[in-house]
């Protein structure tokens, strides 16, 4: 079990689908973000900060879903000498389910920056959800967790584990980019040739800045560090009249 692991940490496949990992996730957060404010998507641009703090992030979901596992596995042991088959079954999907949805109460942390009971209480109602409707076919099909069982099988199916692990992640990082902005109390104001802007993003030594935090508002500036110079960007819908005599 060790040389299955030992494998599939240090394989050189798994170190580029790390990286990959972590420039898709820091672009999918910029996309998400572009999405919700209404600025072009082609102006995010990631530097090696944003994918540091995307791999961080990817790295500390998956310890935190290790951990957890390691507990359910540990708790299913245990409740294996006093309880029947049916609810151990049960209590089974129910480990999995919350599992596979910490990440997504991790998010939710993150988003309001405090733990909140109700978001915790609505991950419990969801993971409890999802175990009765699924309970059937984790009975039918995954029957073990244990440690060893579960290496093997993410070594005999590595690809689609990787397949499942990007899509979970990139897909995730879109949504948080996305509703985020919907729960900042605070921004930061950047001052650029005296006059006051709106830090939306930050992208290596690029911010878009902008004089309203509300979304779609279709009027962003684009700071660059290096050299110091700052752009107007103005979305407009060339489709109608208006838009082409006021850009005259």
């Amino acid at each position: 079990m060790l040389k299955i692991l030992n494998k599939l940490l240090s394989s050189s496949i798994s170190m580029a689908f790390l990286v990959i990992l972590g420039w898709s996730v820091a672009y999918s957060y910029g996309w998400g973000q572009s999405y919700f404010y209404g600025f072009p998507w082609w102006y995010v641009d990631v530097g090696t900060s944003n994918v540091a703090r995307s791999l961080a992030y990817v790295i500390w979901a998956t310890l935190i879903l290790i951990v957890a596992y390691l507990f359910g596995v540990f708790g299913l042991t245990k409740a294996k000498r006093i309880m029947s088959e049916n609810c151990i079954s049960l209590l089974r999907a129910y480990i999995l389910c919350s599992i596979f949805f910490v990440p997504i109460l991790i998010g939710f942390i993150l988003l309001i920056g405090k733990v909140n009971y109700i978001f915790c209480l609505g991950y419990v109602i969801l993971t409890f959800g999802f175990t009765l409707i699924s309970k059937n076919y984790i009975r039918e099909h995954i029957n073990n967790i244990s440690i060893k069982v579960v290496v093997n099988f993410l070594y005999r199916n590595k690809n689609y584990v990787m397949l499942f692990t990007y899509c979970y992640f990139v897909l995730f990082a879109f949504m948080m980019g996305y509703f985020r902005p919907n729960f900042k109390i605070t921004f930061d104001v950047l001052d650029v040739q005296e006059q006051p802007y709106y830090v939306l993003a930050k992208y290596s030594d690029t911010f878009i800045l902008s004089k309203s935090i509300y979304s779609n508002n279709g009027d962003f500036y684009i700071y660059k560090i290096s050299p110091n110079s700052l752009c107007h960007i103005k979305v407009v819908n060339v489709g109608t009249k208006e838009s082409l005599v006021s850009l005259n």
